[in-house]
């Protein structure tokens, strides 16, 4: 196991500075259709945004390693 984890981290690690933008984050918004659609998903998902924070940042804070957290879609497009 501690092989794996230390690869899943260095991956997570690598792949968060390749999804960083100049002002990233924060509430999804704008023009571009896919972060309207989104922001659309968060909301049927979650319910608003500010229930995705919260439940995020608590599954990022309670995993096991250094907190990350994914957000991820099924194959029917809901979240979690």
């Amino acid at each position: 196991p501690g092989l794996f984890n230390n690869a899943a981290q260095a991956w997570n690690h690598s792949f968060y500075w390749k999804c960083l933008k100049p002002k990233g984050g924060g509430i999804p918004d704008g023009d571009d259709q896919q972060i309207q659609q989104l922001a659309k998903m968060i909301d049927s998902s979650f319910g608003s945004y500010a229930e995705f924070r919260k439940q995020f940042v608590e599954a990022a804070n309670t995993a096991f390693g250094s907190g990350w957290a994914w957000l991820v879609s099924d194959c029917k497009g809901n979240l979690s």
